[in-house]
């Protein structure tokens, strides 16, 4: 160990890497508006590769875990809710 810190890397899986990479270029000074859907397409395009909802949660646990962003606000869309499926006691 050098200065009390140690030598071990942490790996971050590619789509963490990738996002990460992608708010960094796509970030101004108070941050950047996630689009999930508009992310999911572009990762298709760029990486040839299908990315998940759950993927990209996942990446963004896994960079939030190692403190490398900061989640400021929210935004979310209500779906229609299934009355058939839900239940309220």
């Amino acid at each position: 160990m050098i200065g009390g810190m140690s030598s071990r890397k942490i790996r971050l899986n590619q789509e963490a890497l990738i996002l990460y990479d992608w708010l960094c270029l796509n970030s101004g000074l108070n941050g950047t508006l996630l689009n999930s859907r508009a992310f999911i397409k572009w990762f298709q395009n760029e990486m040839g590769e299908s990315l998940s909802d759950e993927q990209l949660s996942e990446a963004v646990e896994e960079l939030k875990s190692h403190r490398l962003i900061n989640i400021i606000g929210w935004q979310i869309e209500p779906q229609p809710f299934d009355q058939q499926k839900f239940y309220v006691d």
